[in-house]
């Protein structure tokens, strides 16, 4: 079956924010940070072991080697095996982060922002070992993001206004002339980014 497609556009709103909304947004990049880095930290620990098993390795070495496509995909079907018993998979890292979430942040950061966390640090567990890079520790977060728009963070057209876990901020209205801005939020909102400028 066809996929189904809707037009997309990415739209960039300034929000209006006061000291207090700042140093919110701010507090809540501090936690997405603290969950990537131990998400960061558990990947590099459980890649150390799955880097000590003489069978994953030979495995692993056999598909940087394989030329042939279809050989190559059951390699790497085989490859991300192993990474699943050793928890490296994109829903276990989210369990892990909510996990970490609920424990060590007390639910103040959405679930879906921190599954959005998770599957970036998953993408970076498969690059390291498909593409022989590393997984790096973060000294800083500049956005968050959620999975889709009705929960954690929510775009109101109505008011203008995006709500972030609970807490409202406004959005600089949108200039009569700015029509592709207009015609863009006719559109159905997929999901919204928080993105820190400076």
């Amino acid at each position: 079956m066809a996929r189904n497609t809707t037009p997309s556009f990415i739209v960039t709103l300034p929000l209006i924010c006061s000291d207090s909304d700042y140093n919110y947004l701010n507090k809540l990049m501090n936690m997405c940070l603290k969950i990537n880095n131990s998400l960061v930290k558990h990947v590099r620990r459980q890649l150390y072991y799955l880097n000590k098993n003489k069978a994953f390795v030979e495995l692993r070495d056999n598909y940087y080697k394989a030329n042939d496509k279809s050989i190559k995909k059951q390699l790497a079907k085989d490859v991300k095996d192993y990474m699943l018993a050793c928890g490296i998979d994109e829903n276990s890292l989210q369990k892990y982060a909510n996990y970490q979430r609920h424990n060590s942040l007390h639910d103040a950061v959405g679930v879906n922002i921190v599954q959005k966390v998770a599957s970036k640090v998953y993408k970076a567990a498969e690059k390291a070992i498909f593409k022989q890079s590393d997984v790096h520790y973060k000294k800083d977060i500049t956005s968050f993001e959620g999975k889709d728009n009705k929960t954690n963070i929510v775009f109101d057209i109505n008011n203008m206004s995006v709500k972030i876990c609970g807490h409202k901020i406004k959005v600089k209205p949108i200039r009569k002339s700015d029509l592709y801005l207009q015609e863009a939020l006719t559109r159905r909102v997929k999901y919204c980014r928080i993105v820190r400028k400076h």
